[in-house]
């Protein structure tokens, strides 16, 4: 009788810290091999991938992140996965965002590919929240003050109300949504824009939100546009000089979507300009690369929140990108397929 093969899944991650139980349900599937590196550099996890590639594999399939390789690497491509070919067929991406699989390169390849949506839709629009609030008030900044030993000169810090605002969501899916029930209770009105507009029930749930299909036209009547469109094609710098010039004198902005969805010379441009007062940044360009604009002594360090791709992230949803990912490579294991498919090759 021949023994059954064991399937052996690689973990691009440091070793996991809180779907553990999910984690054993996949060891007594397959032999689970980690491979992580603190550098934030593509070249870094290539020679990581291929180190314990050479040592321990090869792998059958392939679980990518949520841990920094999903920060620190632009493309999920031949670059930085060629030495799992042709072994690998399956990669399951733990983070949301699909943009950085190079598709034609899994077609080329016949390889399955998955995300995990909604893994952090809770922890992404709660986060969206506090910073859309924050860059309002300028809590942040005067915490930063007062650790300086600087206990006078607030009243030249003093933020905006929440109530009363116009919020203006670029994108409204479930983040979008959530922020909008959250913030409708707090007195702001909502406006928003979208591929599509949202059923009646659905914009009544979402604080009475009022659909605008030209987006110049919703940057003009809002007090804070807040994005939350995934990376596209399409949307790549869909927020550029041509809307910030519709945008009121002294408006507030808010990225947790996607860097590029922003154009950053622009949003610099707007902020010199005073069409913009503040900023909350939570995802860059070029990260982990920051403008120099914003950080310590960048002549607008006191008028933008900068934070390193961290609003959707607390234990708990940490927690279910691991959990999610585990539950895909346990249904490809049993059945061929994931849970959730982003590309399935023909």
């Amino acid at each position: 009788m021949t023994a059954s093969v064991v399937k052996k899944v690689l973990i691009c991650s440091r070793p996991y810290k809180y779907a553990l139980p999910e984690l054993e349900k996949l060891k007594q599937k397959a032999k689970v091999v980690f491979a992580f590196t603190p550098e934030m550099t593509m070249e870094a996890w290539k020679n990581k991938i291929e180190e314990v590639r050479k040592e321990q594999g090869p792998f059958d399939a392939v679980i990518v992140g949520p841990e920094s390789v999903c920060y620190a690497c632009k493309r999920f491509d031949d670059y930085l996965f060629k030495c799992l070919l042709p072994e690998a067929r399956y990669f399951c991406q733990t983070v949301t965002g699909p943009e950085k699989w190079d598709l034609k390169w899994a077609e080329r390849n016949n390889l399955l590919i998955s995300t995990t949506p909604n893994a952090v839709t809770n922890g992404t629009a709660i986060g969206a929240v506090w910073l859309i609030m924050d860059t309002l008030r300028g809590l942040s900044l005067m915490q930063h003050k007062t650790k300086q030993g600087q206990w006078n000169g607030f009243f030249d810090y003093l933020g905006k109300e929440v109530t009363g605002r116009t919020l203006g969501l670029v994108g409204m899916g479930s983040v979008g949504q959530y922020v909008a029930r959250v913030l409708s209770t707090m007195g702001m009105r909502i406006i928003y824009h979208n591929r599509h507009r949202l059923s009646t029930e659905l914009e009544v749930a979402a604080g009475n939100a009022v659909y605008y299909e030209n987006l110049d036209e919703l940057c003009a009547a809002c007090d804070v546009l807040s994005l939350h469109a995934p990376l596209t094609p399409q949307t790549h710098h869909l927020i550029s000089y041509k809307q910030f010039a519709c945008m009121k004198p002294g408006s507030f902005l808010v990225n947790t979507a996607r860097g590029p969805v922003l154009d950053t010379e622009a949003l610099i441009d707007a902020m010199d300009k005073g069409i913009i007062y503040r900023a909350g940044l939570d995802v860059f360009e070029k990260e982990p690369e920051v403008p120099k604009e914003f950080k310590y002594g960048g002549r607008l360090e006191d008028r933008v929140t900068i934070l390193p791709h961290f609003v959707a992230l607390t234990e708990e949803t940490v927690r279910n990108l691991e959990a999610h990912g585990i539950e895909n490579m346990l249904a490809y294991l049993e059945t061929g397929r994931p849970r959730t498919v982003l590309f399935q090759p023909k």
